[in-house]
């Protein structure tokens, strides 16, 4: 092992529509909720799912982050 961090990209879907201009923030902050500081969420992404009221964000987290 080289210590060196990975990072994967992680999917998780909440309620509501993703909020105007801070989409991404939103789901950063959902994320470090849900994993906590150790799992780093970086270049997270929302996506509005209209159709079922709830919203898709994808962050990079590190590898194995549950």
């Amino acid at each position: 092992m080289t210590g060196e961090i990975r990072f994967c990209p992680k999917e998780m879907t909440f309620d509501g529509a993703c909020p105007l201009g801070t989409s991404g923030q939103s789901c950063f902050l959902e994320f470090l909720d849900r994993l906590g500081a150790s799992a780093m969420p970086m270049h997270c992404s929302c996506k509005d799912l209209a159709s079922v009221k709830k919203r898709a964000c994808t962050c990079d987290v590190v590898c194995g982050a549950t």
